[in-house]
C-alpha cells in the first residue's frame, strides 16, 4: 500500500511474498499467506502466516495472530498472539491479552502488562 487513506484486506490471500505498507494505513482483517513490511501504520486483526518487519507504527489486535514473529524498530503494540518471537530495538508493548510464544530479544524498551 502506497498512498494516503486506509486499505483494508479481508478474506484469504494466497500471495506468499511480502505485503508492504509504505504510507497510509493498512488493516488486515483476513488471512495473509506471506509477511508484512511496515513503514507507516498497520493494524492486524487477522492472521499473518509470515512475520512482521515494523519500522513505524504497528498493532496486533486481540484477534490478531502473527505466525513467524516480529522484528520491531518502530512502535509495536501486541494484544493478540505472536507465535515466532519478538526482536525489539525500539518500543514494544505486550498488553494483558497479548501472548509472545517464542523468545524475546530486547535492546529497546519493552512494556509487559
Amino acid at each position: 500500500h502506497d498512498g494516503p487513506g486506509t486499505l483494508t484486506l479481508n478474506g484469504a490471500n494466497s500471495f506468499t511474498g511480502v505485503t508492504g505498507n509504505i504510507s497510509g494505513t493498512l488493516v488486515n482483517n483476513g488471512r495473509l499467506a506471506g509477511a508484512l513490511s511496515n513503514d507507516a501504520i498497520i493494524r492486524n486483526a487477522g492472521t499473518v502466516l509470515g512475520g512482521l518487519v515494523n519500522r513505524a507504527l504497528a498493532s496486533n489486535l486481540p484477534t490478531g495472530s502473527i505466525q513467524q514473529g516480529v522484528s520491531n524498530s518502530g512502535v509495536f503494540s501486541n494484544a493478540g498472539t505472536v507465535q515466532g518471537g519478538l526482536v525489539n530495538t525500539a518500543q514494544a508493548s505486550n498488553l494483558v491479552t497479548g501472548s509472545i510464544q517464542q523468545g524475546v530479544d530486547n535492546s529497546g524498551t519493552l512494556y509487559n502488562s
